[in-house]
């Protein structure tokens, strides 16, 4: 029996009257999994990268302010800064909070963000994500390769030698390094800004993760080693020119459903991430169980125009502390025109950067005996 559908009519029933019964599809069963596990209890959207109209996650609240992160409040502390409750790094300019101080915003930002902006940036540059100096360029390690993003167009700059950039017909395909990241202080990262969203009589359940996020502690606690599922985030590809919008929610289980507690969905440009939050008090009695769980259905999923994209989904380990150097992305670039020039001289390349607005390749390469040995713009 085909059990794809299957197709029921009785001597009952009229004639002609067929009741039809068809298989759910993944993206229905990921869809059913999640309504029935799961509740949404905080959902925000970045309208505008360039700039918005603020939207404050505490609101209501009122001075003195406390610091969700921290407990301390003024004059201890200070709230002099707005705090993202997103990253400003990925493009958010709407999302803030109020009760978080001075301190644990440069603190975190220093430690995790860092990492994090290692780890997005060739994306972040080629994906015009706007943070908070507009959009970053990315350069290589060694200054010899550089890109650069304005409204009007994108300017690479590569020395001779370094053979990043390969044509074919309409389109660039570049292998980019990321720069040098921690995977855990990457994740570190993506806990913080949950975190930032969640509802304030949500976090006493949290208080655990929160000691963790301001403890020197770096080493892995014994709640996430011990669950597969803890660092392991689901990150999504999809094509196209920045189709997702900035936006995220956090997803709380239901009462008595045995699943992960929480989740950060995060979506923004061409990426979406799905991020266990973790919390020892509620699971605990995860930690050695085999779990397995579809992904959060995405607006990739749900949009007919993205329907046809081109997407790559890949299940990454955050859970290390060894950092990750050199570790290449490669990017395909379509283009519908393109301009290249050989430079031979730096005053050459000082004359054209200037006129674009941008900064010379460090790493170029002056006074070359072989004249076929010049730098690319």
């Amino acid at each position: 029996m085909n059990t794809d559908e299957v197709t029921n009519q009785t001597n009952n029933e009229p004639d002609g009257l067929i009741e039809s019964y068809v298989k759910m599809s993944a993206l229905d069963k990921a869809s059913y999994y999640y309504c029935s596990n799961y509740d949404v209890i905080a959902r925000y959207a970045c309208n505008n990268q360039k700039k918005g109209h603020k939207v404050f996650i505490d609101q209501e609240k009122q001075k003195p302010f406390t610091c969700r992160f921290c407990g301390k409040t003024a004059p201890e502390v200070t709230f002099n800064n707005t705090a993202h409750a997103l990253s400003e790094l990925i493009g958010n300019k709407t999302v803030f909070l109020k009760c978080e101080c001075d301190s644990c915003n440069k603190r975190f930002g220093r430690i995790y963000e860092n990492h994090l902006a290692n780890y997005l940036g060739p994306y972040r540059t080629l994906f015009y994500t706007y943070g908070k100096n507009g959009i970053p360029s990315y350069k290589t390690g060694d200054e010899k390769f550089r890109i650069d993003v304005n409204d009007k167009e994108v300017v690479i700059q590569e020395a001779h030698d370094k053979c990043i950039v390969n044509t074919d017909n309409e389109r660039f395909i570049v292998k980019l390094p990321r720069n040098k990241y921690i995977p855990l202080m990457v994740f570190k990262s993506f806990v913080f800004m949950a975190l930032s969203l969640v509802p304030e009589e949500e976090l006493p359940a949290f208080q655990e993760t929160i000691s963790w996020l301001n403890s020197d502690q770096d080493e892995l606690p014994d709640f996430l080693s011990n669950a597969s599922y803890a660092t392991h985030v689901n990150e999504r590809f999809v094509e196209g020119n920045k189709p997702l919008q900035v936006q995220a929610w956090v997803i709380r289980r239901k009462k008595g459903k045995k699943c992960p507690y929480a989740f950060l969905i995060l979506e923004f440009d061409n990426l979406f991430y799905q991020v266990s939050i973790p919390c020892l008090s509620q699971d605990k009695d995860l930690a050695n169980e085999p779990l397995s769980f579809p992904g959060f259905p995405s607006t990739i999923d749900v949009n007919p125009r993205l329907k046809d994209a081109r997407q790559c989904v890949k299940d990454i380990n955050l859970s290390s502390l060894n950092p990750v150097i050199g570790e290449m992305v490669e990017l395909e670039l379509k283009y519908d025109f393109r301009v290249e020039m050989h430079i031979a001289s730096t005053a050459a390349l000082d004359s054209i950067v200037s006129e674009k607005g941008i900064k010379p390749l460090k790493g170029f390469i002056d006074n070359k005996t072989d004249t076929n040995d010049t730098d690319r713009v």
